[in-house]
């Protein structure tokens, strides 16, 4: 499994990029930070710049993982089979685990997500972004008899698995995960843009979808973006 190439950081505020980052201006700089899912390192290169001083990548694709390495941000970057995590190598406990649109590329994301589970500290928090297939363009395109294969977005040809609000709150409470947090983004108009007049447009229509994926997240959220942390009682291991 290779995650798609053609993703980059997402500038947007509103992106699920721009709310991760977001929340974790909360946290302390010294945190320790696992990155899975690291494609080239762009993530990786915006915590170092806003001042996180100890990142781990967890990548599959050997290019992917070489280039994360050439930006010099992370502490280490682990090349190990997402699809397997069981083979993964042991690592200290970590203060914060990303998954920044990586789990719905995953065979298996139940059992992923319960193994990163467990290299989380006590106080820890897993932060995940993922694509709402219950996004209307999806529901239309389905009604409608069609299931495009795109090279990213909701019909990214690499999604093995196609998530609702209400399949990932499963997901996340069966690895034993509570929601803390949940943010809606819409769609990011301001990514497609190139000049000034487009990006301002641009800019105004996210303003007024995210008003519509305020009002009904369901329907009009183009990602979910929750902060999650263990059930009360459930131990670390």
């Amino acid at each position: 499994m290779s995650v798609a190439k053609a993703y980059r950081l997402k500038a947007s505020p509103w992106s699920s990029h721009g709310r991760i980052l977001r929340y974790l201006e909360g946290r302390p700089r010294t945190a320790r930070i696992l990155d899975v899912g690291t494609a080239d390192g762009y993530l990786g290169r915006a915590l170092r710049d806003a001042g996180f001083t100890h990142i781990v990548g967890l990548e599959q694709d050997a290019v992917l993982a070489a280039g994360a390495r050439g930006r010099s941000v992370y502490a280490e970057v682990i090349e190990c089979d997402l699809d397997q995590p069981a083979t993964w190598p042991p690592a200290a406990p970590f203060d914060v685990i990303i998954c920044a649109d990586v789990l719905e590329h995953v065979r298996d994301p139940w059992s992923a997500l319960r193994e990163l589970v467990n290299r989380l500290t006590a106080q820890g928090r897993v932060v995940i972004s993922m694509p709402n297939s219950g996004h209307w363009w999806v529901r239309l395109n389905v009604l409608c008899g069609r299931f495009p294969l795109e090279a990213r977005g909701l019909f990214d040809r690499t999604h093995l698995h196609f998530f609702t609000w209400a399949g990932l709150r499963d997901l996340v409470s069966g690895a034993g995960l509570s929601v803390e947090h949940c943010w809606v983004t819409p769609i990011p108009f301001t990514s497609l843009g190139d000049g000034s007049a487009a990006n301002r447009l641009a800019r105004g229509g996210e303003a007024v979808y995210r008003g519509l994926a305020l009002a009904w997240k369901r329907l009009f959220a183009y990602q979910f973006v929750l902060v999650a942390r263990r059930h009360a009682g459930v131990a670390q291991r």
